[in-house]
Parts: structure tokens; C-alpha cells; sequence
């Protein structure tokens, strides 16, 4: 028993270094309302995709990941079903 409070600790501090060391991403700029659910890529020329649920799976593109985030389009058009 006693040797699980020094793990325990350690681990606690662990935790604490790694996400104090995240650093926040900033603020999105360009179009950045009705983004639900939303997935990002990255592609190999460092272009940023997302897409987003609701109005026909949205995708917008943006050169970082903080924006300026620009519509593209939506997956499934108008009147479209799966």
C-alpha cells in the first residue's frame, strides 16, 4: 500500500505537466458559426479542411488551423439522402 502513493503522486504531476504544456489553439477567424460536430484534416500542402454536420455536412477549407476559414460547399446538396 505504501508504494502506491508515490505512483499515485507521480502520476497526478504527470498529468499536470502534460496539460499545462497544451497550448491553445487562438481564436477561428472567417467563417467559423454552425460547426457542429466538426472533423479537420490536414492535407500533405498544409491546407486545413473541416466539416461539419448540419446544412448537408459543410466543408470549409483555411490555410491554419485557426482560420480565416472559408466555405466551400456542402457534401450532400439539397434534397440529397443516403
Amino acid at each position: 500500500m505504501m508504494k502506491l502513493f508515490p505512483v499515485a503522486t507521480l502520476g497526478l504531476a504527470l498529468i499536470g505537466a502534460v496539460t499545462g504544456a497544451y497550448v491553445n489553439p487562438g481564436a477561428c477567424s472567417g467563417v467559423c458559426v454552425n460547426t457542429h460536430d466538426p472533423s479537420i484534416i490536414r492535407r500533405g500542402d498544409g491546407t486545413y479542411f473541416r466539416f461539419s454536420t448540419g446544412g448537408g455536412i459543410a466543408v470549409h477549407s483555411a490555410p491554419d488551423i485557426t482560420g480565416p476559414w472559408e466555405y466551400k460547399g456542402a457534401v450532400l446538396p439539397d434534397g440529397t439522402s443516403i
